[in-house]
Parts: C-alpha cells; sequence; structure tokens
C-alpha cells in the first residue's frame, strides 16, 4: 500500500465486504447491545486492516524521505459503532445506505493513521503537506452527485501545518463521502535532536 488513493479504494472495498456481510439482516429485531455485538468484530477487523493500510502508505513517505521512522497505526475503538447500532437499530436500511455508514467509519481507520502521523510530524519539526481532493462520486454507487457538495468543498484544500488542515476540517467525512485525502512529510526538522531521538525511537 504505497499510494492514499490506493488506500481509500481498499477501505472502500473493505466497507462494501462489511455491508454484504450484513446484508439481509433486520436490524429493527435486535436490540441495540445485539447490534453492537454483531457489528464489533467485522468492524474491528475492517478498520484495523484500513489503518493498517494508511499507517504503510506512511511509512513509504517517511522512507522516500529518508527519515527512519515508524508510522503510527491508530487503535480501534469499540465505541465506533455505538452510533452505528442506534442509527441501524431506528430504520429499514438500503444496503447502498449500510455500505456508506460503514465505509465511512473504516475509512475513519486510515483517516486517523493520517492525521494521528502528521500531526506527530509537525510536532517534530518535519515538513508536512496535506491535501483533500474533492471527489463528486459517492462510495462505489458510480453516479455523480447532482449538486456539488458544498460541505466537502469547504474542507478541501492544500496545507503545511496539521493544525491548519485539522481546523479546516480536512479529515472529516459524511457518509458516502469519497474525497481523497493525501499526505507527504519532507526532510526538514527544526526541533531539538532530543525531541527528535523521542519520536524516532
Amino acid at each position: 500500500m504505497r499510494s492514499f488513493s490506493h488506500v481509500q479504494d481498499y477501505a472502500v472495498s473493505l466497507g462494501d465486504a462489511v455491508a454484504k456481510a450484513l446484508n439481509g439482516i433486520d436490524f429493527s429485531t435486535l436490540s441495540e447491545e445485539e447490534i453492537i455485538a454483531l457489528l464489533n468484530p467485522v468492524m474491528r477487523q475492517a478498520y484495523t486492516d484500513a489503518a493498517k493500510a494508511g499507517a504503510s502508505a506512511v511509512n513509504a513517505s517517511t522512507k522516500a524521505a529518508g527519515l527512519g521512522l515508524n508510522a503510527i497505526v491508530p487503535q480501534y475503538d469499540p465505541q465506533t459503532v455505538v452510533d452505528l447500532a442506534r442509527d441501524f437499530g431506528a430504520k429499514e436500511l438500503s444496503m447502498e445506505y449500510i455500505r456508506n455508514a460503514v465505509s465511512k467509519r473504516i475509512l475513519e481507520g486510515s483517516d486517523r493513521a493520517i492525521r494521528e502521523n502528521a500531526q506527530a510530524h509537525d510536532n517534530m519539526g518535519l515538513s508536512v503537506h496535506i491535501v483533500r481532493k474533492y471527489s463528486d462520486l459517492g462510495l462505489r454507487n458510480g453516479t455523480p452527485y447532482a449538486e456539488p457538495c458544498q460541505w466537502c468543498m469547504s474542507r478541501c484544500g492544500e496545507w503545511t501545518s496539521y493544525t491548519a488542515a485539522y481546523n479546516a476540517g480536512a479529515f472529516e467525512r459524511h457518509d458516502g463521502c469519497c474525497c481523497q485525502i493525501d499526505y507527504d512529510v519532507g526532510t526538514t526538522h527544526t526541533v531539538s535532536r532530543d525531541k527528535w531521538n523521542w519520536y524516532n525511537k
């Protein structure tokens, strides 16, 4: 996994697989606790795989910059499925609805890998480059949205500071969001050698 576009495609394919596994389940007949128990194992695995893929792409960037850094791999939080469980139990669900909802949360695994590593690299004084590109396609439905998504477009751009990207909402998604988030790190560092060595251990 060397390219963030490949990472995103992989995360979306995981969302497709999870949605297919959940297809046909009548969530309205299950309690919130039962839905959580059903969702947690499959979402844990998919989220973890997406987070590792994102970290792998970050590692490729640090290696290309000649940096001896290992990427942070975000850990799965079981709270991830609590909102899903409340949502899924409240309405009749289409396959597309399930796919978009689970894909968003799986994509958060790879997005968090970018975000947490960008923050750590920025804190180290390394040069960072974060880009969010707009996509008018919904996840895997193959057709453009009727109108440009102003919410997404307001969060797209290019930043050389983690804080600026974070404050601009570059790492946020809605269900079905297909925006591309890319990250690159440079070799410039301005912090003390002690702090560099702490991050580099």
